[in-house]
């Protein structure tokens, strides 16, 4: 959370009700199509430095975390779990 308040403190407008929290992505934009277009590459600019952060960290983006750590069991063992978890009589 304090890092989410720390970049709304630092770049987003003063909360009121009903604005934009950052208008500043709409530029100079006047169409609905041109806003949508600005708002589509801001979001992939947050994207791309958000993947560069995480690779910074030593995370993958390139993989599903989850399927990482269930592939290192065998197809049986995830079966046994999943029942257990389940309550799945065998």
């Amino acid at each position: 959370m304090f890092f989410i308040q720390t970049i709304l403190d630092q770049i987003a407008a003063p909360p009121i009700k009903g604005s934009l929290v950052f208008p500043g992505i709409y530029g100079d934009a006047q169409t609905p199509i041109e806003k949508r277009k600005r708002v589509a590459m801001e979001d992939q600019n947050i994207k791309k430095r958000v993947r560069r952060l995480v690779k910074s960290m030593g995370h993958s983006v390139d993989s599903n975390i989850t399927n990482r750590y269930i592939d290192a069991f065998p197809l049986a063992q995830q079966m046994e779990f999943n029942s257990r978890l389940l309550k799945l009589k065998s």
